[in-house]
């Protein structure tokens, strides 16, 4: 296992190796924080879910594991922590005690679960404030998905992105063809749980713009001014726009 800590870098990356040939167990890592919180957040699809941190009730008591997406976090308002993965989904975060499971040992209803070699990262990621203004989803595509540097004999100036959203709370999900044209689509949803207005704005051609259902049928023509769509999110919307070239 290699522990790092980049320079200027907020994320302490766990760059794990195993070769598992173990049965009937569980192998989990567990950090003690020094957090406390009646609730934990943990991503889900196109949002995030809090769960209770005690075992007081039995609903609580029934979620010794839980799932989740990229990350979880602990935060009382003030300071947080946030355990971050690249391929685990399992938490439980009890008390004070964040716990991520790595590998099991299953032998039903499939005995070679898990069996082998396995190279995976997760990371721990202190922060003040909630994880929202941390950056805590931004830290997690990262981590899911980092940037890769290609060299090119292109000359310097000015650069834009493909899509450009006016807020951090709006996340840009997916850039792809339409399935029945040459038109764009972009996914994009509300992450923090409320609602806002964004302007999304691209570089690519777009005379016209459509809001669609998830099926990518065309259900009202939005507005373009200048390259630039205003929309208007409730909680944990997902809204998918179709983009056609002039």
């Amino acid at each position: 296992q290699t522990i790092s800590l980049e320079a200027g870098s907020r994320v302490l990356r766990f760059d794990t190796t195993a070769d598992w040939h173990e049965r009937h167990k569980i192998l989990k890592v567990a950090f003690p924080v020094t957090v406390s919180a009646e609730e934990a957040t943990y991503e889900i699809q196109f949002g995030h879910i809090r769960r209770p941190t005690h075992m007081k009730t039995p609903r609580a008591s029934a979620m010794f594991e839980v799932c989740a997406q990229r990350w979880a976090d602990l935060s009382d308002g003030h300071y947080g922590v946030a355990l971050l993965n690249d391929c685990k989904h399992g938490y439980d975060i009890h008390d004070s005690v964040m716990r991520l499971s790595l590998l099991r040992g299953p032998t039903h209803p499939d005995p070679n679960a898990d069996q082998g070699l396995h190279q995976f990262t997760y990371a721990l990621m202190p922060h003040p404030g909630d994880w929202r203004e941390a950056g805590v989803i931004e830290a997690a595509e990262d981590l899911n998905a980092p940037l890769r540097v290609v060299p090119t004999s292109l000359a310097q100036g000015s650069s834009r992105s493909l899509i450009e959203v006016n807020t951090r709370q709006v996340i840009v999900d997916a850039i792809k063809r339409a399935e029945d044209s040459d038109a764009t689509i972009v996914r994009l949803y509300e992450a923090w749980g409320r609602p806002c207005k964004a302007r999304l704005r691209t570089t690519l051609p777009a005379s016209r713009a459509f809001l669609c259902d998830l099926l990518e049928r065309e259900h009202k023509q939005l507005d373009v001014v200048d390259s630039a769509i205003d929309l208007e999110l409730p909680a944990f919307k997902i809204l998918t726009l179709k983009l056609e070239p002039e």
